[in-house]
């Protein structure tokens, strides 16, 4: 079932695909752009996939390994393009794919923070006038002039999440970064995210973690095998989404 917000829609995913080509040797790429005879295998990242996301919400997306999560995150932010299909996107975003992404792992956190900043397209000027912001948010105070490559996973998940909130994003999309944090801290980031969307921005919450989406969206899409299963309410989705994969545990015990 695909659900349309009834918001004002700020992304919208129309009949989306991805084909990938495998290719079973490096040199096979040479031999089929030389001979113009195929020697890949197409493999299908996403097929079809429709859905909307209107202003103020906050939406999960579950599934497993190779799904077809991170596809989808990817044609959303702009590093790749679907192969069919449109996605319009109507509002400025930030975005936190992995960990440490936009990051320097030999300069400082302090100097990190103009980094990503810069990244997420701040003038020096406006990371400046919020830097005391992004720190006290992080609780990072003392290791500020430290190594990035020194903070462990928990850390780099507070600067990462501290650096992409604090630009009143109208659009967050955030893959599994808080899951390196502690419970206090994602309590801590579930509240920052609560405060922006009540200002009208929209997160997008990519998490294996069942019970994270569940306490804090209010909307769940599930993806499998690169289409969309379920789009809906979190609990019933996450459920269902549970439920497959007991299924499949008992089927490889």
């Amino acid at each position: 079932m695909t659900k349309t917000s009834t918001r004002l829609p700020v992304i919208t995913v129309d009949g989306v695909s991805k084909r990938y080509r495998l290719y079973s040797r490096p040199i096979d790429r040479i031999i089929e752009f030389v001979t113009g005879r195929a020697r890949h295998q197409p493999y299908w990242g996403l097929r079809d996939v429709s859905f909307s996301i209107g202003s103020g919400e906050i939406v999960g997306i579950v599934g497993r390994n190779g799904a077809g999560k991170s596809t989808l995150l990817r044609l959303l932010t702009g590093i790749s393009t679907p192969t069919s299909g449109e996605i319009t996107i109507r509002a400025r975003m930030s975005a936190i794919l992995e960990l440490g992404s936009g990051f320097h792992p030999e300069l400082s956190g302090r100097e990190n923070v103009y980094l990503g900043g810069a990244v997420l397209g701040m003038s020096t000027a406006d990371v400046e006038a919020r830097y005391d912001g992004i720190v006290d948010f992080a609780e990072l105070g003392p290791y500020m002039d430290m190594p990035f490559k020194t903070y462990s996973l928990g850390m780099q998940a507070r600067l990462s999440f501290s650096v992409a909130s604090c630009i009143d994003p109208e659009i967050m999309i955030i893959d599994e970064a808080l899951g390196a944090g502690d419970g206090a801290f994602i309590a801590k980031c579930f509240e920052r995210i609560r405060q922006i969307c009540a200002g009208g921005a929209t997160v997008v919450f990519v998490s294996h973690n069942t019970y994270l989406v569940q306490r804090l969206c209010q909307r769940a899409l599930w993806i499998d095998q690169g289409r969309l299963v379920a789009d809906g309410d979190p609990a019933t989705v996450c459920r269902d989404y549970e439920s497959l994969l007991r299924s499949i545990s008992q089927d490889e015990a």
